[in-house]
Order: structure tokens, then C-alpha cells, then sequence
């Protein structure tokens, strides 16, 4: 017989959620590796070796999350929220409907598994991340992840470099636009962190920040670096340190002084310049970096695919009628490297919609809830900060809406982080008491 109070019994459920959650987050980052040559789907024929681990995983998180929500709706608990994650939910329905006119219906369906694992990750953050403790405890586990996978990036980089470890021509075990958005997104993350609540884990780990620098350098990714001095700058001149920023720029002064010195006719500048300018091109020409590596061309054809099916689209993860596109001279079934795009040529105006509303909707009530004075405007400037890095990352990928990658999961837990704060518009004061206890959880 249980004789705790109900508080005590509220304490408990959201100490097993915020373990299930911390187990999902870590399940769904960790199996995001293909092996070379490997075509990522779910496709008719035999399953491999990563194919067999990325289901189990993946079903295991499933059933997890789906006894935790279960228990949530049987408690009462889901009330609170329920109609808030509706949106999101909405959209995975129009995902799941769409299976039944996509021309890869087992890419869909596949797909569609994925999106719903990563929805009800949303649904168990917003349930049981209500409180300062809770959020940063998940907080913590995202760090942990991300730095634990930059510095396995390395390792297999420079100690197995048989597997491709940040190859470009996708027969690598990371390919290096994913290695760059995963090093970025946990640089991020990090520094903010750091700079916004100063955790003392957040100090102990500021280590990580070397690791995640090389697989930015090392992955060559321009979009990471702009998006990263974009929000780091942002995040230093909100929170950094007046003291730290100019010593920073009494540094730089001294330095460039004494530079001009040494070198008054810079002929130092020729030669790093054309070294930074040759990394920065990879190789490529003029003609080549006016067209975005090859997307102008991506996105002319994959615009194409939208006006055949402009309402429903092709069905989800699926760009075309026939399932495959001829772009690069090949014929594939390619992302449209841009979020916008790829919902649109997937899903359709309607799922495009449903996907705006599903997250325009609880961002904008968070943010009018944490700017109250019983909110946490920082938890607001951090999901903002992210926002940004999310918003400009996804101008030239697919982002979210892609194969499940370590950025997806960051999201979908921060969705959830929004959801759940946006609970407090109507007067629910959560306050900063271990596992999400709070004043309406009744």
C-alpha cells in the first residue's frame, strides 16, 4: 500500500520520467551512424547489422515513452498539456496519412516511426520539465551526449580512419555535415548554458569545447561557422563577462599593434589568407560557391516536385512522385536541403501548416509566459538562442525533418521544454523544487 502523500507520489513519477527521458535522449543520439555505403531507410530487402541496432533502439525508446505517457494520461497529469502538444500531434497524423499515396511507402513508414519516437520525447519533456531542476537536469544529459559523440567523432577520425569518419561523399561512418551540425549544436549549447545559469557541471565541462572546435574545423562546414559566430556573439554580449570582453579586445588592440610593427606591409595577411580561403572553398570553384555547393540546382528541382503535388505533397521523407530525383547526375531519393522545402514536397500546404502552428504555437506562448515575472526569462533567452541556430541551420538542410540525428532529439526535448513552460500561462506557478513538483500538479 502506498502511504506517501500525493506530493511524495507526484516526486516519484517524475523522478521515473526524467530517468525514461535521460535513457531516450541518450538511445536516440547514440545510434545515428550509418556504416559506409549504407543507404539509410527501412527499405524492402535484408536488414544489417546498424539497421537491426537503429530498430531496436529505437523501438525500446518507443515503448518507454509510450508507458510513461500512458501513465500520465491514467494520473490526470496530461491534462495540463494536452492541448498544447495537439499541434505537433496533428502533424504526425498528416505524416502517418501520407504513407497511403507515397511512392516509397517503406521510407515512410520508417520515417514516420522515427517522427513519432521523437514526438512523444516532446510530450514526456513537456510532462515531467516544469521546474529549474528538471530542465537542467535534461540540460545536462544533452551536453553530456553531444560532447560524449564529438569525442567519439575524433577517436574513429584520427584512431580508425578505415570507417570515414566526417567524409563528404557519404560512404563514411559520419557523414561531415552531420558531425559539423552535432559539434555546433553542443558548442552551443555549452557556452550558453555556461554563460546564462553558470552551472558548476557546465564549468567541469567546458573541456568539451576543444573537442566540439576540432570537429567543426576538421568537418570544414561554412553554414556551422556563420550560425555559430552568429549566436555565440549574441549570447557574449548578453551574458558575457564586461571585465572578459575587454580584456578580449585589449588583447586583439596589442596584438595587431605589435603585428604592424613586425610586419608593416603585411605581407603575413597574403599568405593566411589564401591558406583560410582554399579551406573555406574545399576545393570548390567560383561558379560552384555562387550556387550553394549544388543546392540552387537542388532547389530548382525539388520546387518542381512541390507544384506536381502542392497540397498533400509526395508523402512524408518522400521528394517526388516517382520516389527519385535526377540532381548530381544521379537518380536518388534526395533531401531538399531546406526545412521549408522539404516539408512542403513531402507533406504538402496542409502538413506545411500544421507544422508552422505545431511550433510557432507553443514558442509563442512560452515566450509570453517566461517573460512574466514568475517565470525563467532565461530558460527564454536559451530556447531563443537555440531558435536561431535552428533557424539558420535549417536555410541549407533539412534539419529536423531529416533522418534522426542528435540535432532532431536536441529539438524535440527543447519543443517540449517550451510546451511545458507555456503551461504556466494560466496561472500554474511551478516552483524550483526537485522533478517537476509543482503548485498545480494535482
Amino acid at each position: 500500500m502506498n502511504t506517501g502523500s500525493p506530493a511524495e507520489g507526484r516526486r516519484n513519477t517524475n523522478s521515473t520520467d526524467l530517468r525514461i527521458l535521460t535513457i531516450s535522449c541518450w538511445l536516440m543520439m547514440a545510434v545515428t551512424f550509418s556504416m559506409p555505403d549504407r543507404e539509410d531507410t527501412l527499405a524492402a530487402g535484408s536488414f544489417d547489422t546498424i539497421a537491426l541496432l537503429k530498430l531496436a533502439a529505437r523501438g525500446t525508446v518507443a515503448l518507454l515513452l509510450a508507458w510513461r505517457i500512458k501513465h500520465s494520461i491514467q494520473t490526470g497529469s496530461f491534462r495540463r498539456i494536452g492541448y498544447r502538444v495537439l499541434p505537433i500531434c496533428l502533424f504526425l497524423v498528416w505524416a502517418m496519412f501520407s504513407i497511403t499515396w507515397s511512392s516509397l511507402r517503406s521510407v515512410s513508414f520508417a520515417q514516420t516511426s522515427s517522427l513519432a519516437t521523437l514526438v512523444c520525447i516532446t510530450v514526456l519533456s513537456a510532462d515531467c520539465c516544469q521546474s529549474r531542476r528538471a530542465t537542467e537536469s535534461i540540460l545536462k544529459q544533452i551536453c553530456l551526449a553531444l560532447s560524449t559523440l564529438s569525442c567519439l567523432i575524433l577517436f574513429c577520425y584520427f584512431f580508425v580512419p578505415d570507417l570515414g569518419s566526417m567524409t563528404r561523399d557519404g560512404t563514411g561512418l559520419f557523414h561531415a555535415t552531420n558531425t559539423a551540425a552535432t559539434a555546433s549544436l553542443g558548442l552551443i549549447c555549452l557556452i550558453s548554458i555556461w554563460l546564462i545559469w553558470d552551472y558548476q557541471w557546465s564549468r567541469w565541462l567546458l573541456w568539451t569545447a576543444a573537442p566540439h572546435a576540432m570537429v567543426l574545423v576538421l568537418s570544414a562546414n561554412r553554414l556551422s561557422f556563420l550560425v555559430n559566430t552568429i549566436v555565440l556573439l549574441a549570447v557574449c554580449y548578453r551574458y558575457g563577462s564586461r571585465l572578459i570582453v575587454s580584456l578580449i579586445v585589449s588583447v586583439i588592440c596589442s596584438v595587431g599593434a605589435i603585428y604592424i610593427l613586425i610586419d608593416p606591409t603585411f605581407s603575413g595577411f597574403a599568405l593566411v589568407g589564401s591558406e583560410v580561403l582554399s579551406y573555406a572553398s574545399r576545393g570548390q570553384d567560383a561558379s560552384q560557391l555562387s550556387a550553394l555547393s549544388g543546392r540552387a540546382e537542388m532547389w530548382e528541382v525539388q520546387w518542381k516536385s512541390f507544384l506536381e503535388s502542392p497540397m498533400i505533397g509526395h508523402g512524408y521523407f518522400v521528394t517526388s512522385r516517382e520516389g527519385q530525383l535526377y540532381v548530381w547526375y544521379n537518380w536518388a531519393n534526395y533531401t531538399a536541403h531546406n526545412l521549408v522545402l522539404q516539408v512542403l514536397v513531402t507533406t504538402g500546404v496542409v502538413g506545411f501548416c500544421l507544422f508552422v502552428v505545431s511550433l510557432v504555437y507553443p514558442y509563442t506562448k512560452a515566450a509570453n509566459y517566461l517573460r512574466r515575472r514568475d517565470g525563467d526569462p532565461q530558460l527564454g533567452n536559451f530556447l531563443g538562442l537555440a531558435g536561431i541556430w535552428y533557424l539558420g541551420w535549417s536555410l541549407m538542410n533539412e534539419s529536423i525533418t531529416g533522418p534522426v540525428q542528435p540535432e532532431s532529439v536536441v529539438f524535440f526535448v527543447l519543443l517540449g521544454f517550451a510546451i511545458g513552460n507555456a503551461v504556466g500561462e494560466k496561472g500554474c506557478q511551478v516552483e524550483d523544487k526537485p522533478y517537476g513538483l509543482s503548485k498545480c500538479a494535482a
